[in-house]
């Protein structure tokens, strides 16, 4: 079983291809391209086995298109390539946490982080 943590994501609005930035054991880093009804938030954990992918131990249906060593000039062209992409990320970010935060009964403050 190999597991990954996912440090950040973007998705493509025209082909919901989503592409993780996630480092695994011995700091290996890679950029994996996918698509699936879940869209990989940082912090989430990603196992792989035999039987399928686990993400945050919840088997998951992933199709997975590529996968590349991570290339820091690569991962800013994604980045680059869909501004509206970080609005996303910073909203299902920002989701996750009042999910979180509503969940432990507390109060969250929602302004995007300077």
């Amino acid at each position: 079983m190999m597991s990954w943590r996912v440090l950040s994501s973007v998705i493509c609005p025209n082909t919901g291809i989503v592409y993780s930035h996630i480092v695994g054991l011995k700091l290996l880093r890679l950029i994996i391209w996918y698509e699936s009804d879940i869209y990989l938030l940082p912090g989430d954990r990603i196992h792989t086995t035999k039987n399928g992918i686990f993400v945050n131990g919840v088997f998951n249906q992933i199709s997975l298109y590529n996968v590349s060593p991570y290339n820091e000039n690569l991962w800013d062209e994604i980045k680059n390539k869909w501004p509206v992409l970080l609005i996303k990320t910073w909203i299902l970010k920002t989701a996750h946490t009042l999910s979180i935060a509503m969940r432990a009964n507390a109060r969250t403050d929602l302004r995007q982080p300077l």
